[in-house]
This record gives C-alpha cells, structure tokens and sequence, in this order.
C-alpha cells in the first residue's frame, strides 16, 4: 500500500468480536480500511482481492487492509460492509 500521508478521520467499531477501523484521508479525501485478526483467525478463508493486503506487525496477530481508487465505492459505509464482509468471511464455520 506505501506510505499514506495527510491527516486522517478513523472510526474504530467492532464486529463479531473483530476490531476494524475506517478513515479518511482529509488531505486526499480518500477512505482505507483494515480488520485486526483474532488470535486463531485463519488468513486463508477470506478471499483476498487485489485491494487487499494483509500485514502483521510487532502489536497484533495481523491485519487486513483495504483500499479502492474506484470513486463510486469512496464512501464510509462501503468500507464498513466491506470489513463486516471480511470478518464475516474469517469467522464462518468450515465443516
């Protein structure tokens, strides 16, 4: 995803137990957003798109991120079905 410079307005909300965070770009006027993986989640029941990343780091067991240059999709509530989406996706059952 690269660097992201600008000041950002982010909402965090939870999901079935999963964090997840919208924000928008003030400067580029621009939505992102990410899902922060439960220990235990499973990386390869979401189906990842090309505007999909998944990162780990030294504070979390991994996140998702997401961002689209689409402009129909640049609004806060697609990005919030979007994350509702993918946590769905991690927590589904597999039998």
């Amino acid at each position: 995803m690269g660097v992201v410079k600008g000041s950002f307005i982010a909402r965090e909300s939870l999901f079935k137990n999963h964090k997840y965070v919208v924000a928008l770009n003030t400067t580029s006027e621009k939505y992102q957003a990410y899902v922060v993986l439960n220990p235990g989640d499973d990386i390869n029941q979401v189906s990842l798109t090309p505007e999909m990343s998944y990162y780990t780091d030294d504070w979390t067991y991994g996140a998702i991120s997401f961002k689209t240059d689409d402009a129909r999709c640049n609004n806060s509530i697609y990005y919030e079905n979007k994350c509702q989406d993918i946590i769905t996706q991690l927590t589904a059952k597999i039998n």
